[in-house]
Formats: structure tokens, sequence, C-alpha cells
């Protein structure tokens, strides 16, 4: 069998009601030069015994660790694979088929580049769903991206409208580093300021190749860990990172306004205090939106990729 062009890690702790139908949209993709490594992290639950049903497939590998948090999972992953395009891939997300076709030529046609993202749908799982607007364009993110690193680095350190779902160049991690281990979320958020920081550019790779499955509960609810997981995050670029007076003067100041944020939460008029937030984050305030908000049903493309899956549309 060829080497895989690409390595597909999954990190999971405790995704056995998830995880199947993710790996699954692994399998589906149109490129089939790909190895599939999940890290499992730590499980409690059946997490390990869903995953053992796909090793029929060679491309799948797993791996069992004790719980050491998601950049730790990802970096076990990465170590063990050996493709130059390594592709990152959550439990409670999907690829759409051609996320590798898409993001694999991103690279392909852009050397200088150190990551390629993508767009995604969104599903409020909760609400069973979709959203109308795509997640990078509810994060802001501009048209066109600039090509420029440090002009994409000084938008970023504004708001992060990068899709996490990325792939990244091997040879260029190699240079930077791997996920910082010491941030407990917001660690591929960091990553692409590092690599932006080394002078990397980022590809953008045209459509919307992935889902985001939002469920109620996850991290980015909680607003006083959301917004002490950013602080952290700006930290490391303001001190760590080796960048321009410009840049770090950036980081700095999103520093004092996540603490400003913070400090409201805990001391101001609650309303007030979370609609502040709200503001800051790009987060929508589900309470106001319309009914244009919602897709009617499924979007035909994604029930296509992924017949069953989905509600139908109405």
């Amino acid at each position: 069998m060829a080497p895989p062009t690409f390595t597909a890690v999954l990190g999971a702790h405790n995704e056995e009601d998830w995880v199947a139908s993710a790996i699954e949209s692994v399998l589906s993709q149109t490129r089939e030069d790909l190895e599939l490594i999940v890290v499992d992290d730590g499980s409690t639950d059946a997490t390990v015994d869903v995953v053992k049903r796909f090793q029929t497939d060679p491309r799948v590998r797993l791996i069992s660790q004790e719980n050491r948090g998601l950049a730790g999972a990802l970096n076990a992953g990465i170590a063990a694979g050996s493709a130059p395009y390594i592709s990152l891939i959550d439990a409670d997300d999907l690829w759409m088929p051609t996320y590798l076709e898409g993001l694999g030529k991103a690279l392909d046609d852009d050397p200088a580049a150190g990551f390629a993202y993508t767009d995604a749908w969104c599903l409020d799982h909760s609400r069973g769903r979709f959203w109308r607007v795509s997640s990078n364009a509810h994060m802001g993110e501009p048209e066109p991206p600039p090509v420029d690193p440090e002009e994409f680095l000084a938008l970023l350190l504004e708001r992060n409208f990068v899709f996490g779902l990325a792939t990244i160049r091997r040879s260029a991690l190699q240079k930077v580093g791997d996920f910082n281990q010491s941030l407990r979320a917001g660690e591929d958020y960091e990553l692409w300021m590092r690599l932006l920081s080394h002078g990397y550019r980022a590809a953008r790779a045209p459509g919307r190749l992935a889902v985001v499955r939002d469920r109620s509960g996850a991290l980015h609810t909680d607003s006083r860990a959301m917004l002490a997981h950013l602080r952290d995050v700006y930290q490391v670029v303001a001190e760590d990172l080796d960048t321009s007076d410009r840049i770090t003067s950036i980081a700095r100041r999103r520093v004092e306004e996540i603490e400003v944020e913070h400090r409201a939460l805990d001391s101001g008029p609650p309303g007030r205090a979370r609609k502040a937030l709200r503001r800051r984050l790009g987060s929508l305030h589900k309470a106001t939106l319309g009914k244009g908000f919602w897709y009617p049903g499924t979007p035909p493309e994604v029930a296509g990729a992924f017949p069953g899956l989905f509600p139908a549309s109405d």
C-alpha cells in the first residue's frame, strides 16, 4: 500500500455517542490516501469499543493513553502518523466527502502555506436545526482573507474566524512545535497564530467542507471558562511568540479587554455583562434569532453526504 498523503487525527474522551459518525466521515472521503489515528484520551465509557469496530479497515489505528487533554491527544496522534499533511477531526464534527480533496489542493497550490482551513455548516444539536450562516461568516471572516501572514494574524487576534478542523503541513509543524499542552482550550487558535508568526501563510479552501455539531453543554457555553482560555492564548502570543511590536501590542490589548470582561461577569450587572461578552466573542443570542436564521430542514449537500443521519428537509 502506498504511503498516505494525509494523517487524520481524532482525539476522543468519552465520545461513544459521536465518534462513529466522525470516523465514517473520514473513511468516506473522495481521497483515500489517508491514515486515521484515533487517540482515546482516557475514556471511561465505550469509546474504545466503538473505535475498534472500524479497525477492519487497515487505515484506522487506535492509541489509548491516560487523560492528557485535547492538545496532548492530538500531539500523540500526530507523532504516530507519517503523512506530509495532518488533518484534524473532532469526535462531534464531520468532514464532508471532499474535505481532504479541497484542503489538500489548497496546500498543494500554495507551498508557502503552513495550514489550510475551510468553512462549515453549523448544526444546533439540541434543536436539530442548521444555521443558514456558515461558521466562518458567523465569526466575521474577512472577504477575501489577507494573504500576508502578519495582516492575517492581526485580524485573527481580534476574532478567531478560522474553523478549527484545519489541515497542517507537517514540515511547518515540525518547525514551530506541537500543540501547546499548557492550554486546556484554544490550542488550535494559538497554533494558527504561531504558524503565522513564523511567516507561514493560511490557505483557504472554498466551500463548506465540514459540519459542526454544536451540542449543549460544550465548553464555549461556559462564559467564564471561555474568557479564561482566551486570555491564556493571548498571553502566549504576547509573551512567548517572536512577533512584531504591532502584534505584541494587539495581543496585550486583547488580554486587557478579556480581563475587563471577566471582572464584569463577576461584579457588573449580569444582563449587561452577558451582552458585552456575546458581542466580544461574536456569539449570537439565540433568544433573539428570527425564522430567517435557520435553514429550512437539512441542507441538500449535507443530507446527500450523510443519508439518514439528519432530519429530512421540510
